[in-house]
C-alpha cells in the first residue's frame, strides 16, 4: 500500500512545482519566477533527505561572490545535473572548502533586489617608499 502524502504537503510541493506522488522527482530543480520580484530562480528541495526548500539565482559565482553570499547570511548550494534533471544540494563547510567554484557549479540563495557584488577593494595606498623619512 502506497503510503498517501499529507494534503498540506502535497499542496507545498505542488505549489513549488514538484509532483508529490513521484518519490524520485521530489528534488528536481524546477524553474520559475520569483512570486515578488519576477526574476528567474530554480526552486527545489537541497537534499533527498529531510530537504528543505531552495531558491536560488540560477547563475554560476566565483569563489569571491561565494565568499559575499556567505559574509552577507545567504547559502550557497551546488547544481548538479541527473541527466535531464537538475538537483539543488546544500553546501556545508567541508564542501565550500574542497570543492571550489571554479570546479562546480555553484549558485546562492535568491534574495530579492539585492545582487551579488564584489567585495570592495581596499584604497590605494601611495607608495612613501622613494620619500626620506624627516
Amino acid at each position: 500500500m502506497t503510503p498517501t502524502p499529507d494534503p498540506a504537503i502535497a499542496a507545498a510541493l505542488t505549489r513549488h512545482g514538484l509532483d508529490p506522488d513521484s518519490p524520485r522527482g521530489r528534488d528536481k530543480a524546477t524553474p520559475t519566477r520569483c512570486p515578488h520580484c519576477r526574476h528567474q530562480v530554480l526552486v527545489g528541495l537541497d537534499s533527498d533527505t529531510a530537504g528543505l526548500t531552495a531558491t536560488v539565482d540560477p547563475g554560476p559565482i566565483t569563489a569571491s561572490d561565494e565568499a559575499t553570499a556567505l559574509l552577507t547570511g545567504r547559502r550557497t548550494y551546488r547544481l548538479l545535473a541527473y541527466g535531464r534533471r537538475l538537483v539543488i544540494r546544500d553546501r556545508s563547510h567541508w564542501q565550500i572548502t574542497a570543492q571550489p567554484p571554479s570546479t562546480h557549479h555553484i549558485v546562492a540563495e535568491h534574495r530579492c533586489r539585492q545582487q551579488l557584488a564584489p567585495p570592495p577593494t581596499p584604497a590605494r595606498q601611495e607608495d612613501d617608499s622613494d620619500r626620506p623619512p624627516y
